[in-house]
Formats: C-alpha cells, structure tokens, sequence
C-alpha cells in the first residue's frame, strides 16, 4: 500500500509508523507531479505553521511560516480530494485540512493553553493531557469518550466548516480531531504515530488503531 507524504524533509516517525503497519510511506516534494492514482492515500505530517492568509488574516502569532510547503501541500490535498482518496492529517496536517475546507485556525493558543498543549523545548517529552470524544465518531468508537492524548502544538482549529465535523476536543475547548461528513478524510491535532509501537505508553491511549482505520479506507 502506497502512501503519499508531502513534505521537503522526511520525517522518519510517520514512515516507520505506517511500515509496522504493513504500508510505505512516500515523500512527494513536487506538487504538479502527483497523481493521485499512484497512491492508495495523503497522509499530511506535522511541521511549521501555515501561512494565516489561507484562512483570511495577517500574521498574528503564527511563526516558522514556510508558502512552499503550503504550496506542495495544499495543491497536493485539493487533488486527493477531488479524487475522493483517503487523507488523513497530522497536527500540521490536521491544520492544513481544516483550514482548507474552510476553518480558521487559533494562531497562538494562549499562555494558559500554551501550558497544556505546547512543548518548551523540541527535546522534552510531549505533553499529554485528555480529550472528549463526539460520540459515533472514529476516536468514540476506538477509544470511548474521554481518553488521553500527546500534545505538541502552539495553534489549533477554531470551528467546523464545509462538512468538516469536529471529532474530539480538549479539556480546555480546543479542536483535537475532525472529520468530513461525506469525504474518507479525517485529522487529529495529536499525533498517533508517536503514541504506537516503540512509543506506547500507559499515558495514552494506542494511537495504532488510528492508523489502522486510515489503512483500511485505502484499501477500500
């Protein structure tokens, strides 16, 4: 099973993560040249901020801010889309997706959510902390209600928009999954890939099952 992952710099988590899992990631770096055909999936990492002119602002807190990799991404997303593949996005990603259907973005969390949600430094641990399931959602399913996620972001996810539903949120009000109403495309602001395998954990839940149920919409 073939994965696309558009990004500059390969990211060795995401890729080992879907290998353990039977599939292989792919890294595309030239949006013009992906077709979807070729590929079972998208699966959008996570990484820098997205440029807030996507979603209609000027710089207010966003930072590391990189239009090439919005370029590659976006372009990238709209074909998968518009082939009606599975995606699945991944904190950046989870972002890139919602923003692209439409939803603004928090561009700082705030001191107080920063606490909760953000790393201080690249090398510490991830924060963990507990979300809240919509129920009859995926993560509801997998997971019941209210399970324990990992946290590493400083931006989140203002609304849903367009048909792309919230799934799960934080304690604290903030958008931690969402999914589309009539698209295979879903998104978590956690990161699964780092929650399976050599990162499992009793402080969260098995993020593998999530991937899992990303795989089996590409197989379909």
């Amino acid at each position: 099973m073939r994965i696309a992952i558009p990004e500059f710099k390969a990211q060795p988590n995401y890729y080992k993560a879907l290998e353990d899992l039977g599939a292989e990631g792919i890294m595309v770096t030239d949006a013009t040249a992906v077709d979807p055909k070729e590929f079972d999936g998208l699966l959008i990492p996570g990484g820098v901020d997205i440029h807030p002119s996507i979603f209609g602002e000027e710089v207010n807190g966003s930072r590391e801010i990189r239009p090439v990799l919005d370029y590659l991404q976006f372009t990238v997303l709209d074909k998968f889309v518009k082939a009606r593949k599975p995606v699945m996005g991944i904190c950046r990603g989870h972002q890139v997706i919602a923003a692209y259907f439409g939803c603004r973005l928090y561009q700082d969390i705030g001191e107080a959510g920063n606490e909760v949600h953000t790393k201080k430094v690249l090398a510490e641990p991830d924060k963990v902390h507990p979300v809240t399931a919509v129920p009859g959602t995926l993560l509801h399913t997998l997971f019941g209600q209210r399970f324990s996620v990992n946290s590493s972001h400083h931006q989140a996810v203002r609304e849903e928009k367009n048909g792309y539903r919230i799934m799960a949120e934080s304690e604290d009000g903030f958008v931690e999954a969402m999914y589309h109403e009539k698209l295979p495309v879903f998104s978590t602001q956690f990161h699964p890939e780092r929650m399976c395998f050599q990162y499992a954990s009793d402080r969260f839940v098995d993020g593998a099952p999530i991937l899992r149920e990303f795989l089996k919409l590409c197989a379909k």
